[in-house]
């Protein structure tokens, strides 16, 4: 009998994320990736709905803060 060895691969499922490639997944800053993992556990169905609600918070904060477009009639 042989024994199954562990999944060591660290984009599997079995692990959490590493906080760069989560960054890098999401677009995100490193530390908003941090407190997203932290925030969120070892989870990453979690961190990756909270990294998906962070940014599309931050494109409608975006969205907002730009000053609207002036309709020109000639």
């Amino acid at each position: 009998m042989s024994k199954a060895l562990p999944d060591t691969d660290p984009t599997s499922d079995r692990f959490p994320y590493d906080v760069t490639f989560f960054a890098e997944k999401y677009g995100l800053s490193n530390r908003a990736a941090e407190i997203i993992l932290h925030s969120n556990g070892p989870s990453r169905d979690k961190c990756d709905h909270a990294a998906s609600a962070f940014v599309q918070a931050m494109n409608l904060r975006q969205m907002r803060q730009k000053p609207p477009a002036r309709n020109i009639k000639l």
